[in-house]
């Protein structure tokens, strides 16, 4: 054997387990007998640091503790998994139902989004409110006001006994009478005098808001009338529902059809009462003055 084979079976044998005829090679050669020896020291090494790190019953001590603690859950599994058990369908029938009633409420969710959209762009469309009529002298209108409509951000200064008739949109369509109110994109802040309101009902659509001293009226489709007078708001519905805010007290209600509410400087101060559903004969402001529209 010479040196160039005693390497490649050093390197492939166990060094625990020296072969004899390599222990006779190097008994004759001196620099594969220091070869060997290194290699012994090294293995012997690594042996030293595999014992000093692995615990010998480690496995067994793992195995012991398993089996010996029990599961912590209940039988009973959680809502969440019960939500899971019960919306998975198991049969393919059942998939079909799940995935059509899915596939529907994506669909009203995505129509929803799109027509709550394409109003506002609609909304954006419009810079102005469009005068249908007045009576009597309002300033602050500009003189093409009945042309190109009346900006938003216009202050309106009614003398009494002033009305005005405006629309914005297809929606948004108020009468106005001896008002002192500032006109805007959807609202309209009243300080004073009665807002007769008209607004078509749409599904998800835009709300409509005036803005009093005493209440913030949020409508999204009905008739009813705002009359601020004598430091309280008076807010009187024919039908479908408003939601009014004190601005005081920033307590909320909702009016129902046929109901009336006042709100003061220190919030709601008398409780809901029926109104008539006639426009001849609802109780209204001493002030105000039903507007008809203009024959078309």
């Amino acid at each position: 054997m010479d040196c160039k084979q005693f390497r490649n079976i050093l390197e492939a044998a166990d060094t625990l387990g020296v072969p004899a005829e390599l222990k006779e090679h190097a008994a004759t050669c001196v620099s594969c007998t220091r070869l060997l020896e290194a290699q012994e020291r090294m293995s012997l090494g690594l042996e030293i640091n595999r014992r000093a790190v692995r615990v010998p019953d480690l496995t067994a001590r793992i195995m012991k503790r398993a089996a010996q603690e029990k599961p912590t859950s209940s039988d009973s599994s959680g809502w969440i998994e019960r939500l899971v058990a019960l919306v998975t369908p198991r049969t393919p029938f059942a998939s079909s139902v799940f995935y059509v009633a899915a596939g529907v409420v994506i669909v009203a969710l995505c129509h929803s989004i799109i027509d709550r959209g394409s109003e506002l762009q609609d909304l954006r469309r419009h810079h102005a409110w469009r005068m249908v009529s007045t009576e009597g002298h309002i300033s602050g209108m500009s003189p093409e006001a009945k042309t190109k409509g009346i900006a938003f951000g216009t202050r309106l200064d009614c003398e009494p006994g002033a009305t005005a008739n405006i629309e914005l949109g297809e929606r948004f369509r108020i009468s106005l009478n001896g008002v002192k109110a500032v006109l805007a994109s959807g609202q309209v802040d009243l300080e004073s005098g009665s807002i007769e309101a008209n607004i078509e009902h749409v599904p998800n659509g835009v709300p409509f808001l005036i803005k009093t001293p005493h209440a913030d009226v949020t409508d999204i489709g009905t008739e009813f009338t705002v009359t601020v007078l004598d430091g309280s708001t008076t807010v009187s519905l024919r039908t479908g529902a408003v939601r009014i805010t004190s601005a005081s007290t920033h307590e909320a209600r909702e009016l129902k059809a046929s109901e009336e509410l006042t709100i003061g400087s220190a919030g709601f101060v008398q409780s809901r009462s029926p109104v008539s559903k006639d426009p001849a004969t609802a109780p209204v402001s001493p002030d105000f003055r039903r507007i008809q529209p203009p024959d078309e």
